[in-house]
């Protein structure tokens, strides 16, 4: 259904800090029904995955936006130029992190829950499910080295 990324081009793949790597593929799915072809360039810890395409890399960086339930967690590699980010959530306070060799990792105390759905004919168990985590909407910032806000991407990372 998603994290599947085919016709990896090993001699191009390269730790980014200790559990990370950049893989790049000929084609990436990272949803359902949102298989990328063409050169694609990948984020991974070897089990989450985000990719981009290539060519847009270096101008919109690449990310992976998951959740707990009560935590947001943003990894990333920004383009150059990029000291720091700040995810600033819709609810509660901003949270910033050093970049390193264009690579950050950072948490944010909050997340959303997804709604309650109603459980499928046959389901042996409660008639509604609780919907899962979800990352908490707002908004990541790219920061340069004096604090000044130059970006984020369109589209954002996440």
């Amino acid at each position: 259904m998603g994290n599947q990324v085919d016709r990896v081009q090993t001699e191009g793949i390269r730790m980014v800090a200790p559990g990370w790597a950049v893989v790049p593929a000929k084609v990436a799915q990272t949803a359902p029904r949102d298989a990328a072809a063409g050169e694609q360039l990948c984020l991974t810890d070897g089990d989450d995955v985000g990719c981009t395409n290539a060519q847009t890399a270096t101008s919109n960086g690449v990310g992976i936006l998951t959740a707990s339930e009560d935590a947001t967690h943003l990894t990333g590699l920004v383009p150059d130029g990029v000291a720091s980010v700040r995810f600033t959530p819709d609810s509660g306070p901003a949270v910033e992190a050093t970049t390193t060799n264009g690579f950050f990792e950072l948490t944010v105390p909050t997340s959303r829950t997804m709604p309650a759905v109603t459980a499928p004919a046959g389901y042996d168990g409660p008639a509604t499910v609780p919907g899962p985590p979800a990352p908490a909407a707002g908004t990541l910032t790219w920061l340069d080295a004096s604090g000044r806000a130059i970006g984020p991407a369109d589209p954002a990372i996440g």
